[in-house]
This record gives structure tokens, sequence and C-alpha cells, in this order.
């Protein structure tokens, strides 16, 4: 854990603890401002329409709500957080991936898929596909470069 996690673990466990006292609209506040852009973002990522995304959000706040009185904080539970950063770097990198799939050539993607993706050497990747080490080699290179901006490009359309 970095530093900058460690100063935002606390205050999320205080403001979660905060979050007990129902007349406590300033924490109340602070948890709406943090999570409703997540909550709605997610289920409008999800193929839910405006209404229902907010609808989904809402809700999702509003059990929070209902639930906190009972809720006891589990520091283990931060995981599930670093699971959720996880996912979504795979979910982008995905989304990535195929974009750029639809941009190159059917086998250059091939060599990349078998020698990036699914780490196989590239020697083998070069004899199963009939091609030169080389070419393996090339099509990583210029399907790296193609994902790296794609990548930059979805976050930038994202955040």
């Amino acid at each position: 854990m970095n530093q900058s996690q460690a100063e935002y673990l606390p205050t999320r466990q205080s403001l979660i603890e905060r979050l007990r006292r129902w007349d406590d609209q300033e924490s109340w506040r602070d948890f709406f401002d943090l999570y409703w852009g997540l909550l709605y973002g997610t289920a409008m990522k999800s193929g839910l329409n405006d209404p229902e995304a907010q609808d989904v959000a809402q809700d999702t706040i509003i059990l929070v709500a209902k639930k906190m009185s009972r809720f006891k904080y589990d520091p283990a539970v931060d995981r599930l957080e670093a699971f959720w950063e996880e996912e979504w770097a795979r979910t982008l990198w995905a989304a990535a991936l195929a974009r750029v799939k639809e941009q190159v050539a059917p086998k250059q993607f091939q060599m990349f898929d078998l020698y990036v993706v699914k780490e196989r050497p590239a020697p083998e990747v070069a004899q199963a596909l009939g091609v030169a080490i080389a070419q393996v080699y090339l099509a990583k290179h210029r399907i790296s470069a193609l994902l790296k901006k794609e990548l930059t490009q979805l976050k930038t359309r994202l955040e």
C-alpha cells in the first residue's frame, strides 16, 4: 500500500463510522458525492439508460443508508476496492484490445494475441503461423503502441 492509499483508507473508515449517525448530513453528503458518480457511471456503462442508471445509484445509496446501523467496518474488505480497480483495468484493457483488433490485419493480431496475451514463446508463434520471428516482434511492437494509444483515449473519455 502506498502512502496516498494509506492516507485515504483512514478517511474512508472515519466516513463510514460517521454514516451510522442519520443526522450527520455533512458525512452523508460526502458519501453521496464520492459514490454517486461511480455508481451512476457503472450503471451507464453496463447498458442502462439515464433514468435506469439514476435509479440504480439512488437505490444503492438508500440500501446503504438502511444497512448502516448494523454495519461493522472490516479493513479486510478493502480488498474489494483493490479488486474493483483491477477489474476496471481489465475491462478497459479488453475494450481497448477489441478496438485495436478492428484496426489491424487478422494475422498481425493473431501473432500479438499468441505472443503477448497468451504468452506463447515467439519461436513457437512464428512456427505455428508460418512467419519469421521478426514479424512476431514487429506485430508486438506495432499493436502495443496502438493499444497504449487506445487505452489513453478510453481513460480520457471515461474520466
